[in-house]
């Protein structure tokens, strides 16, 4: 089982977790997954599609996640779409935000490590911008 396939699996199941991009860390309850870029076994398994297009999957799943209570907090790094703009449908169907949230982000910060994601000059100088979704912004310095 891969280091991103384990955190999903913990936050599924309940567990607390903390991302940061920018150090490259991953805690998932009390275990330390990755710390500063350190991290022992798989990152990540094969992807379905191209590393690009599933970082948008999962920013479209977390877009339209089923807000909690902890949605406050869920705006560290990426936007979702606000409760009170979605029907029932979308409220009754959605992945709850803190699951979606933990996809995403383990996934970009795996996906980096493992050399999936990686930074193009021709993006800029500060950060790449999704053409599907202008708010979904990946900054440089996760690279």
């Amino acid at each position: 089982m891969t280091i991103y396939d384990k955190m999903v699996e913990a936050v599924t199941n309940g567990a607390c977790y903390k991302i940061d991009l920018v150090n490259k860390s991953m805690r998932v309850g009390k275990e330390v997954m990755i710390d500063e870029g350190n991290f022992e076994g798989d990152l990540i398994g094969d992807l379905p599609c191209n590393p690009w297009e599933m970082a948008e999957r999962l920013y479209d799943n977390f877009y339209n996640s089923r807000p909690g209570v902890w949605s406050k907090r869920d705006g560290k790094y990426f936007k979702a779409k606000p409760g009170d703009d979605m029907d029932f449908i979308e409220l009754a169907k959605g992945e709850p935000r803190h699951i979606a949230r933990a996809k995403l982000e383990g996934y970009i910060l795996c996906a980096v490590l493992a050399g999936l994601l990686t930074w193009n000059p021709r993006f800029g100088t500060w950060f790449w911008q999704s053409k599907k979704h202008e708010d979904f912004v990946l900054l440089k310095a996760w690279f």
